[in-house]
């Protein structure tokens, strides 16, 4: 007969018996074989489970604890998961007992830095391993570098750098965290003017499967530099901390037009011809379709409209009168200008004079993005794509534009290849939980469809959608056998995987070259007699 250990074990092994009534819309075999499964894995192993709250420095969160519901949650409702475990690691320490646990229980473990995956492969049914407690951020001002951990997320990042007028690219949502940022590849409205937040990585530590850690820069474990930045996260291993090369930005000036919807598709003349590759690099932004809360149809329907959201390296007369040919189409407005550190000018122009439409707890979506290739923007039928926005099936529904060219294309050499598109078109599709989510998912397909006309089938890895047929092609191209020898050779058991991970065919060999580990790589997890 199973010993209860503890008041709080009991609280987990009832929660996790309920949760077969408390989840009727959860598929009832699976979530009966969950339930089985994590009754038996949990009770065999107590003690265990005790003895690891106790050598943590961080936490362990299980079913029944007040905080599960919240922390077991990721960022899109359409994919729900039950995880046994989550564990909230303060410490190198905490990630190294944590992977210990997972081997010894034949766990899967789901490494989580900020929550902003899209298809939530964040979380999983088995553990969760919570990195946003590694949140540091080291600045060495004279070196120009920045040491920061992988939980760290962007508002403190920016506030702190523009403390030093120094500047790393960055996500333009506040609650990106760098670990998912950087091995998705990390877009940002500054990445034509210094690459892709992963071309300014230097080095980074990540620990392996068994505990061990590796740093990897260009010169040591540089077949894992390469992999780990734009090969997604949950791969090869759990990323530390990322050390970076910064950028001193003193000041930028930020801009925000809007369009009506019926002139979008001249809109999109004008930055493909214009305002992409072609676009002096000081010039990035993001743009796109969205819907004007502030002035409703009688339905209640938001009004459709066409936004570009700026940022310029430069003066405020240079960048106006770039932009001269879109200020002066009809329906032009310039809602906002303004001179400052990158930081506060970024979060004026994204949130004034309204912030993004944001779902609701009861909407959930799904995204896709696909690249534009340069010199075939025209092929795009525009006003299409524009007549599709016209009919979203939600409010909420969004296409945004984000450019290409300048640094990106000169950066290069690791595992995110796209380099020398002219822009990329992601979009995202919602719909309310219980209801049928067909609609929204023909909307995407709809509009995806109008934009292969300008390009292939290659899809920018930040986006994931769990419906994407071939992700391996549209994510990494020819990249991908390389990618799978990395991953045997660093993970060779395949601790970490998830639908869209990387390898392994067996027949893969893993790199030859030999794993350079830290002098303090390989500490017990344990203490010994």
């Amino acid at each position: 007969m199973l010993r209860i250990h503890s008041e709080r074990t009991k609280r987990t092994l009832d929660k996790i018996q309920s949760w077969r009534t408390e989840q009727p819309a959860r598929d009832g075999e699976q979530l009966e074989t969950l339930t089985k499964a994590t009754t038996t894995e949990l009770s065999t192993s107590l003690p265990a489970l005790e003895q690891l709250e106790q050598q943590l420095l961080g936490t362990v969160v299980r079913p029944g604890d007040p905080d599960y519901e919240k922390l077991r949650r990721g960022i899109n409702p359409a994919y729900n998961a039950y995880p046994k475990l989550i564990i909230l690691c303060e410490c190198d320490g905490d990630v190294r007992l944590s992977l210990k646990y997972a081997r010894d229980y034949n766990l899967k473990p789901s490494v989580r830095s900020g929550g902003h995956n899209f298809a939530n492969y964040c979380v999983n049914d088995d553990m969760v391993i919570d990195l946003s407690q590694l949140n540091q951020v080291h600045v060495d001002y004279e070196a120009r570098e920045v040491v920061t951990g992988v939980g760290t997320k962007m508002d403190k990042l920016g506030r702190i750098l523009d403390g030093y007028n120094l500047h790393i690219p960055q996500a333009s949502d506040d609650s990106v965290a760098i670990g998912g940022y950087l091995q998705a590849g990390g877009y940002s409205m500054t990445a034509r003017a210094f690459g892709m937040n992963c071309d300014s990585a230097i080095s980074f530590r990540m620990m392996l499967a068994d505990g061990s850690i590796v740093r990897a820069s260009e010169t040591v474990n540089s077949d894992l530099f390469d992999a780990v930045r734009g090969g997604t996260g949950n791969n090869f291993g759990v990323l530390l901390d990322v050390t970076y090369r910064a950028q001193v930005l003193a000041s930028v000036f930020g801009f925000r037009l809007q369009w009506s919807n019926a002139v979008s598709a001249e809109v999109m003349r004008l930055l493909c011809e214009n305002y992409a590759v072609t676009a002096p690099q000081e010039l990035g932004y993001l743009a796109g379709w969205v819907t004007d809360p502030r002035d409703p149809s009688p339905e209640g329907r938001a009004k459709p409209v066409f936004t570009m959201m700026g940022i310029f390296l430069g003066t405020a007369e240079q960048a106006l009168e770039l932009l001269q040919p879109l200020l002066q189409l009809d329906t032009a407005e310039l809602q906002l200008e303004l001179t400052g550190p990158f930081n506060s000018v970024a979060d004026k122009i994204m949130m004034e004079p309204y912030p993004p439409v944001r779902p609701t707890e009861d909407e959930a979506f799904v995204v896709r993005s696909n690249y534009v290739h340069q010199g075939a923007g025209a092929r795009v039928s525009w006003q299409d794509v524009a007549t599709a926005f016209d009919n979203a099936p939600c409010d909420t529904n969004f296409i945004t534009i984000e450019p290409y060219g300048g640094e990106i294309a000169k950066s290069g050499g690791n595992a995110f290849v796209h380099r020398s598109v002219m822009l990329n078109v992601w979009l995202g599709s919602y719909w309310k939980l219980g209801e049928d989510d067909q609609p929204a998912k023909e909307w995407r397909d709809e509009v995806i469809g109008l934009v292969l006309t300008g390009g292939s089938e290659t899809s920018c890895q930040s986006y994931p959608d769990r419906d994407q047929k071939d992700f391996r092609g549209a994510y990494w191209k020819s990249a991908y056998p390389e990618l799978v020898r990395v991953k045997n050779k660093y993970d060779p058991d395949c601790l970490f995987q998830f639908q869209q991970s990387i390898g392994p065919p067996a027949s893969t060999p893993a790199s030859s070259e030999p794993i350079v580990f830290e002098p303090y790589a390989q500490q017990s997890a344990e203490p010994t007699r």
